[in-house]
């Protein structure tokens, strides 16, 4: 995925986070244009980082605790700078 799609997947995924309006798992990951897995995985990976992130039936939408939205934010940006610096790098290989 390129810097630019990371950042925009990231800037949606936190866009229907932060409204609850994910939908359910399925219903997100078209939003997202992922797959359910790729969706997991993500969200796996968010809470290895220590996001508390849930799906709530009741709600019909993942939830998120406010105070990790905006530690979220800033992984999305670390992980746009770190996804920028691998392509200068790759680019400055060939």
């Amino acid at each position: 995925m390129t810097p630019n799609k990371a950042k925009n997947f990231i800037q949606r995924f936190n866009h229907h986070l932060k409204n609850r309006s994910t939908g359910n798992p399925e219903e997100f990951a078209a939003k997202l244009g992922v797959s359910r897995a790729t969706l997991y995985r993500f969200i796996a990976d968010l809470r290895d980082e220590g996001t508390d992130i849930r799906f709530s039936r009741s709600l019909n939408t993942f939830c998120c605790a406010q105070t990790t939205l905006k530690e979220l934010a800033e992984l999305a940006i670390n992980q746009s700078n770190e996804a920028q610096n691998l392509v200068q790098h790759i680019s400055s290989s060939l």
